[in-house]
């Protein structure tokens, strides 16, 4: 049976890739950690505050996207099976004309924003010229990464994660050393920027010189450009803005709000335990990449039920694989933001708000992040974009009106509980209800057992905090991380992953190794048809 003696190296590309999306998380995570570190060190309060919402403002020009970076991957993976070249280079320059166009729109409204922006925020005079020189930089390079996305989209449609994974890397490391040179010799923010510009600039080419290799065949060229390949794109890209323009509001509005109200100081305060967090919940997004196009293939056979053990499944590791470092930050989070942190006043700000964030994000994103791209590949998303702009809209008017009697602690308790009740619980409603599954069955094959399995490691990490690991010393925490993250994983493994699932890791591991051609067990669920 061809099929069947197929999926296990179909389980087997799944997990490779998911491994390259991880090892590129993990540059992110370790890179990010230390240059957060280097920059709060050697930047003011509101230099770092003034870095971090010049990024969040400008990044709304992304939602001119109007969903065409995911149309490129449907439609050129769609043509990849095809051989049809003719309709790769359409899609690929009726895009670019398209992005071309929003591009210019980014620089012209970075050009308007860097003349009156800082006007919204509480920005010093002495910083001011930074922060409207931020604005326009931000603009130029939002634009490149606009029209480079096309390529980058295209480049995962051809799967090669491998490739895509490599470009992220080495630009990270080249955005990561020009900033670290430039802070050691002691300039400011302007020279940070430029950095930043150059390394993307890097990555901008790398991207298109690896995807002309891939397709040699490609032509990109106004006669290419059609109205009707257009329309096509944006038929299916619309139904995504919405879930967009939700997200990205619920990452970059707060500290906008935060900065308006408060003060630019306040808005890097807010955003880095979240930002801290969002390196690890990469983990989790990134097997969601390959969750929406399994589940369209299983909607597609009418495998409803499939679908449902599908998400337990997904949704449980996720959340398995996500608690033991948020049980570690729970436990000793202040003492890693002591010795993190170089200034005792962004310790004293953040640190409150890391347990909430930790909380809500463990439950809501980790584990139904997948709940989300599952109901993109049944096209049934429409009522879960719906209601991340609801809780968008309500997140930023609820921190407004907390923020003068409560303070970014009180902005944390609102977004955090709006993420719970809406992604946390109404998210898989909602997927519930499409399949239809029962839906205490489905959250309780998600929760219970990642949750029995926590309180062993709660239990340990506790008596590590208070005995002979109480977190004083970086090495003792580094101890401490290790040992509640191994047992929880540990537990996780044994617990919460299905044996045929553990098989397929293991052979995997073993062939790629080399330890001999371990022959894959036979698929027993639906995982292994990935």
């Amino acid at each position: 049976m061809p099929q069947q003696a197929s999926e296990p190296k179909h389980a087997e590309r799944f997990f490779i890739n998911v491994l390259w999306n991880w090892f590129t998380v993990g540059v992110n995570l370790f890179i990010g950690f230390y240059l957060t570190r280097y920059l709060i060190s050697r930047l003011t309060d509101e230099q770092y505050g003034i870095w971090v919402l010049a990024f969040s403002l400008i990044e709304y020009i992304t939602l001119a996207d109007l969903g065409f970076r995911s149309a490129i991957v449907n439609f050129l993976s769609h043509f990849r099976v095809q051989k049809d070249i003719q309709g790769i280079n359409e899609v690929l320059s009726t895009a670019l004309a398209y992005f071309l166009g929003i591009a210019a729109v980014a620089i012209v409204v970075s050009l308007t924003l860097a003349d009156r922006g800082y006007r919204a925020f509480n920005v010093s005079a002495a910083n001011k010229d930074d922060f409207s020189f931020l604005l326009m930089l931000v603009g130029f390079i939002w634009a490149g990464s606009i029209v480079s996305g096309i390529f980058q989209a295209s480049l995962e449609a051809f799967q090669a994660f491998d490739i895509c994974n490599k470009i992220v890397v080495g630009t990270v490391l080249i955005r990561s050393l020009c900033c670290l040179g430039v802070l050691f010799l002691g300039y400011g923010l302007r020279p940070l920027g430029v950095c930043t510009l150059v390394a993307q600039l890097a990555g901008w080419v790398m991207v298109y010189i690896a995807f002309r290799r891939i397709l040699p065949e490609l032509k990109i060229g106004r006669s290419y450009v059609r109205a009707a390949r257009w329309k096509e794109m944006a038929r299916y890209g619309l139904r995504s803005v919405f879930s967009n323009t939700g997200t990205l509001f619920l990452n970059q509005g707060p500290p906008v709000v935060v900065g308006h109200y408060l003060s630019a100081a306040a808005a890097g305060y807010y955003a880095l335990p979240f930002r801290l967090l969002n390196y690890m919940v990469d983990l989790i997004a990134r097997i969601g990449f390959v969750t929406a196009p399994k589940t369209a293939e299983l909607w597609a056979q009418g495998k409803r039920e499939q679908i449902g053990r599908l998400g337990t499944c997904l949704n449980r590791y996720c959340f398995a694989l996500f608690l033991p470092p948020c049980i570690f930050l729970l436990i000793y989070g202040h003492a890693v933001l002591t010795k993190w942190l170089p200034r005792p006043e962004f310790v004293s700000e953040c640190a409150p708000l890391l347990p909430v964030f930790t909380v809500a994000v463990s439950l809501a994103v980790s584990a139904q992040s997948n709940s989300g791209s599952m109901l993109f590949g049944m096209a049934k998303h429409g009522p879960f974009a719906i209601s991340v702009i609801v809780e968008s809209i309500l997140a930023l008017v609820g921190i407004a009106l907390v923020l003068p009697h409560y303070g970014i602690l009180g902005g944390a308790w609102v977004a955090g509980g709006l993420m719970i009740v809406n992604r946390g619980l109404f998210t898989p409603y909602i997927v519930c209800r499409a399949l239809p599954y029962n839906y205490f069955r489905y959250m309780s094959s998600i929760y219970v057992r990642p949750l029995l399995c926590s309180a062993p490691v709660i239990g340990f990490g506790l008596w590590l905090r208070s005995s002979w690991l109480p977190g004083q010393t970086v090495i003792q925490l580094v101890v401490a991380a290790i040992l509640v993250i191994l047992l929880g994983l540990l537990l996780g493994l044994i617990f919460c992953v299905e044996p045929d699932h553990r098989l397929i890791v293991r052979d995997t591991l073993l062939r790629k190794l080399g330890r001999g051609p371990s022959k894959l067990s036979e698929p027993a669920s639906e995982l292994s048809n990935v």
